[in-house]
């Protein structure tokens, strides 16, 4: 069983780019949901800004994604 966390990038924006399955995004404030995002086609890209909290969940059997930080100094 594999365990996700909640995170933030405090120097960049993070890019995920689905490959295969499907995902979700949760942007979150603290406790509370404040956006969810479904990544279900092939090729999907959702850009998660920079210090906003968010966990990447996969939905499906498996999924395969690409995930980018950009502007890390």
């Amino acid at each position: 069983s594999q365990k996700y966390y909640k995170h933030l990038h405090s120097k960049s924006e993070e890019i995920y780019h689905l490959l295969e399955g499907k995902m979700k995004i949760l942007e979150t404030n603290r406790k509370k949901i404040i956006k969810k995002t479904l990544l279900v086609n092939q090729g999907d890209i959702y850009v998660v800004g920079k210090n906003v909290e968010h966990i990447a969940l996969p939905i499906s059997l498996y999924t395969i994604f690409h995930e980018i930080k950009l502007n890390q100094i």
